[in-house]
C-alpha cells in the first residue's frame, strides 16, 4: 500500500496514528504529493509470461529433502495424500488424471523407500542423483498438499498431469528453478553446521513427518521432523 493510500485508508495503522497524533493531515498529504512529483513514478513488477514460482511448495520440498538426509523419506502425510487424491475439487482433475497420479504415487513411494536408512543420507549427493531426488521431493510435496487440504485444490501441479503419464514424466515436468533452488539450499546445509550434527543422532531420536491426533481439525497440521524430542 502506498503512503498516499495509507493516509486515506481509515483502517490503516498509519491513518489511525495520524488521526490521534496529527489531526488535520490534509496539509501533510498535499506537501507529500508535491514533493513526490519531482521523482519518477514507482516502477511495478514486469508482467510475467511464465507461472509464478511456487514459494510455499519450495518450502515443503526442502523439508522432504532434509527428511531424506535424516533417513525417513516419506512420512504419513505423503502416503495419506496419495489415498486422498480420490477427493476431487468440484470435478477437477478428471478421474483418469486422478488414477494416473495415484499410480505414479505408488511408484514414488517405492523409489523413496530406497533412501530409508537408520544412518540417514548425505546432505548432498552426486549431481544426477541429487537432481532426481529433488524432483521426487517436489512431487511428494504435491501429495502432501492433498493431505493437508483433504483433497485437491486447483493449482496443484499434479492435476495438470497427462492421463496415463508415468512417474518419470511427472518428475520431468518439475520446473528447473525448483531443482536449482533446492540444490543451493542443500549445498548450504552440507557445510559444517548444526544440521550435520543432528543427522548423527540415534535413529530413535530422528522422527520425521509425524501426524498428530486431531491434526485434520487444524488444517492437516503435522511436523517436518522432531529431533532429540524438539
Amino acid at each position: 500500500m502506498s503512503l498516499t493510500s495509507s493516509l486515506k485508508d481509515p483502517t490503516s495503522t498509519m491513518s489511525r496514528f495520524l488521526t490521534e497524533h496529527l489531526p488535520g493531515a490534509d496539509g501533510l498529504l498535499s506537501d507529500y504529493r508535491r514533493r513526490m512529483a519531482r521523482y519518477p513514478a514507482p516502477v511495478g513488477p514486469a508482467a510475467r509470461t511464465e507461472p509464478r514460482p511456487e514459494y510455499r511448495m519450495l518450502g515443503h520440498t526442502i523439508d522432504h529433502r532434509l527428511r531424506i538426509s535424516l533417513g525417513a523419506p516419506t512420512g504419513q502425510p505423503i502416503k495419506e495424500g496419495i489415498v486422498r487424491a480420490v477427493i476431487d475439487d468440484g470435478g477437477w482433475p478428471d478421474p483418469d488424471v486422478i488414477s494416473t497420479v495415484q499410480a505414479a504415487g505408488a511408484v514414488l513411494l517405492k523409489e523413496l523407500d530406497q533412501y530409508e536408512s537408520s544412518d540417514g543420507q548425505p546432505l548432498a549427493l552426486a549431481s544426477e542423483t541429487e537432481e532426481r531426488l529433488v524432483r521426487l521431493c517436489h512431487v511428494a510435496s504435491s501429495f502432501e498438499a492433498i493431505f493437508r487440504h483433504v483433497g485437491w485444490v486447483r493449482g496443484n501441479s499434479l492435476g495438470s498431469s497427462r492421463p496415463g503419464a508415468t512417474l518419470d514424466e511427472i518428475v520431468a515436468a518439475v520446473p528447473p528453478y525448483i531443482v536449482d533452488d533446492i540444490h543451493q539450499q542443500m549445498a548450504l546445509a552440507a557445510h559444517p553446521g548444526p544440521f550435520d550434527g543432528l543427522r548423527q543422532l540415534p535413529a530413535a531420536q530422528r522422527v520425521c513427518g509425524p501426524v498428530f491426533n486431531g491434526s485434520m481439525h487444524v488444517g492437516g497440521a503435522d511436523a517436518d521432523f522432531i529431533l532429540r524430542g524438539r
